[in-house]
C-alpha cells in the first residue's frame, strides 16, 4: 500500500499528517509501520481528518 504523507516537526516532535485515505481496520498498523524508528520514524501519526492514529509510548 502507498500511503503519501507530510512529515512535520511544528514543536520538535515529529508528526506525520497522513494525506492517503487508510481503512479504519488498517490505520492502527499503518501508523505503527510509519512511526516506526527504522522507517519514517516520527512521533506521532495524524490522519487527514486531524484524528490522532497512533502516539509513542502510548497506552495500548
Amino acid at each position: 500500500m502507498e500511503v503519501k504523507f507530510i512529515k512535520a516537526s511544528p514543536t520538535e516532535n515529529m508528526t506525520l499528517l497522513i494525506e492517503t485515505p487508510v481503512a479504519r481496520e488498517k490505520q492502527l498498523a499503518v501508523a505503527e509501520r510509519l512511526i516506526a524508528y527504522g522507517s519514517v520514524y516520527a512521533e506521532q501519526a495524524i490522519s487527514r481528518k486531524r484524528k490522532i492514529l497512533r502516539q509513542k509510548n502510548a497506552c495500548k
